[in-house]
């Protein structure tokens, strides 16, 4: 785990001027792609990218579920193309899922790939470096019209149809620096590229930057949506419970995200009252030891109950983390789905739109 919150942490001088050189190289691969030295390709299908300006924490993979989802109940047959980050297979096509069943793991594939794949039944979804050859494989072995691009909005060699930006409405642009002075992928200035906005975790509405984007892109659609919590599921599977369930209930909370706070406030929303909150880094692959000390600290707290999310319950997969060492713990997963607040019909229109619906 880094040393400094990227988010809010005052810059030395040398991430500064590491910022600065990566600024520079950042510049010269835009100018490349906007000059026409480095090609780009357009693939026999269209294409949805979802993405954002900053590392981690907008809520990404709950908007590329949800136009799946979309795109899939209007008809149209999706996959999804994920980069795989992490993933320790580095063939230029995996088959996370053929929308049939679940072929790789998430130490395989990459956590978010393969929480897609589980998420999304009768939808492909495909991790690799090489999106093009993703998608081309895609439309050849599956007959796939749309393409829905995970993380995609620095990938530039793809044309896109839709080229969606998402921005956390409490940090929309972190502490305005570049890596690693700050959490930016690129300035704030490429925002320009978007074709439209979706302002995510909007439980309260944030006028200002909704005004402030009205005012700088008139051309483009802004929507708003929120991550709704929609179930508890026991670790295992065997078990459902209503979400409302940690209203009032002592626990102890983990997860491994780009923004853990935002899990923390969620579960606090939902009325648990959480003394014990452990964080691990965004991705992160938790070790036996890693679960083995949740069980202790848990008994050190006297906490019976952990609350975790999706994308980190993919990754214990089926190991144990309570009753080996000291006492059992029951393990929790959060499920949570996007929600669209505001521009709904105006959001639909505009995937059947690049699906090539009317």
């Amino acid at each position: 785990m880094t040393g400094f919150d990227l988010e809010t942490d005052r810059p030395g001088i040398w991430r500064r001027l590491l910022a600065r050189v990566y600024g520079r190289l950042i510049g010269l691969r835009l100018w490349l792609y906007r000059t026409g030295v480095l090609k780009r390709f357009r693939l026999p299908a269209r294409v949805v990218s979802v993405g954002n300006l900053t590392v981690g924490g907008t809520g990404k993979t709950p908007a590329a579920i949800f136009i799946a989802r979309s795109l899939q109940a209007r008809g149209f047959k999706v996959a999804v193309l994920s980069r795989g980050y992490k993933a320790a297979r580095r063939g230029q096509v995996n088959v996370v899922s053929d929308g049939r069943e679940v072929l790789l793991g998430p130490s395989q594939a990459g956590d978010e790939a393969c929480l897609m794949a589980r998420a999304l039944p009768g939808v492909p979804v495909l991790s690799g470096r090489n999106r093009a050859a993703l998608g081309r494989y895609a439309v050849e072995r599956f007959g796939t019209g749309v393409l829905v691009l995970d993380d995609g909005f620095q990938h530039l060699p793809l044309e896109r149809d839709v080229d969606l930006l998402l921005l956390d409405a409490r940090q929309p642009w972190g502490n305005g620096r570049l890596l690693p002075a700050g959490p930016l992928r690129e300035p704030e200035a490429e925002a320009a590229r978007a074709t439209a906005f979706l302002i995510t975790r909007t439980e309260t509405p944030p006028e200002e930057l909704i005004e402030g984007i009205r005012r700088d892109f008139p051309d483009r659609p802004v929507f708003t949506a929120r991550h709704r919590p929609v179930r508890l599921v026991r670790l295992d599977g065997e078990e459902e419970r209503d979400a409302g369930w940690l209203a009032g209930r002592r626990i102890m909370a983990f997860c491994g995200l780009g923004r853990p706070l935002s899990f923390l406030d969620t579960l606090v929303g939902l009325g648990a009252e959480v003394p014990l909150f452990m964080r691990w880094p965004d991705h992160h692959m938790p070790s036996k030891r890693d679960l083995m000390l949740l069980e202790v600290r848990a008994y050190e707290w006297r906490l019976d109950v952990a609350v975790t999310t999706a994308k980190d319950a993919i990754k214990i997969g089926g190991r144990e983390v309570g009753g080996r060492v000291v006492q059992p713990l029951d393990v929790w997963v959060l499920e949570v789905e996007l929600e669209l607040t505001d521009g709904e019909e105006a959001f639909m229109d505009m995937l059947a739109a690049a699906g090539g619906e009317g």
